[in-house]
């Protein structure tokens, strides 16, 4: 049987899925931003964009890919991607 309280509702993963996509393919912290954490997203944003033009070739796109990866995670569990804890079966 699953336990439906730990899980979210299908809404909130669909608003999380585009707050993936809009952190890693348009420009990290873009999920932030859409919660009003104007403060965190412009770090993110700011971060994302120095990363793409001051590292050069994929190490620079890499860069914000993590980027957008963390701040989706701090956007979708308010934990950073090294504070995730593995799931206990």
């Amino acid at each position: 049987m699953v336990d439906h309280s730990t899980h979210p509702a299908p809404t909130s993963q669909v608003v999380n899925a585009v707050k993936l996509v809009a952190d890693v393919g348009i420009l990290p912290g873009l999920g932030q931003l859409a919660e009003g954490k104007v403060a965190q997203g412009a770090l993110y944003g700011i971060g994302g964009l120095a990363a793409a033009s001051l590292i050069a070739g994929p190490l620079g796109w890499l860069a914000w890919v993590g980027l957008g990866l963390d701040s989706s995670s701090k956007s979708a569990s308010n934990s950073h991607l090294w504070e995730l804890k593995s799931p206990t079966a």
